[in-house]
C-alpha cells in the first residue's frame, strides 16, 4: 500500500504485513512528518498530522484531502 506524506506530499511505501491492520503513528521517509493513520484491510481509512484533531482521508486517486 503506498500512502502520501500530508506534508510534503512525499510518497511512502507501506508494503508489510504490520500495515494490513494498524492504528498509530508512521514517519515520512522523505520529511520526518509524524502522521496517525488508520489502516483497515490494507486500505488507509484516515490519516492525520499527529496531535491535530483534523482526519485527513486518502480519496481513490490517492492524493489527501481534507476529510468533510
Amino acid at each position: 500500500m503506498r500512502i502520501d506524506c500530508i506534508s510534503c506530499n512525499g510518497r511512502m511505501n507501506l508494503d508489510h504485513p504490520v500495515f494490513e491492520e494498524y492504528q498509530g503513528p508512521v514517519k515520512c521517509f522523505h520529511c520526518g512528518t509524524l502522521m496517525d493513520v488508520e489502516i483497515a484491510r490494507g486500505q488507509l481509512r484516515t490519516s492525520s498530522l499527529q496531535g491535530s484533531e483534523l482526519p485527513v482521508v486518502q480519496d481513490p486517486v490517492t492524493r489527501m484531502m481534507p476529510a468533510p
